[in-house]
């Protein structure tokens, strides 16, 4: 089973007392998930839909002859 995780940019936002709260890395929650469902591979999109990246292992391609 493959999940696909879009990924698109954010900005870090400023709380009423003054700090700030960074939004969690994206590219963690995808580990995270790969991690959760037993190394599927997640594919991350730019936000072009272009693969960026993988996670997880990738289906290893075999060629019979």
């Amino acid at each position: 089973m493959a999940i696909t995780v879009t990924i698109a940019p954010c900005r870090a936002d400023r709380l009423p007392n003054g700090r700030m709260r960074l939004p969690i890395q994206l590219i963690e929650i995808a580990q995270a998930m790969s991690d959760d469902c037993d190394g599927d591979p997640i594919h991350i999109l730019d936000s072009d839909g272009q693969e960026a990246a993988v996670i997880g292992r990738r289906d290893v391609e075999i060629e019979l002859f």
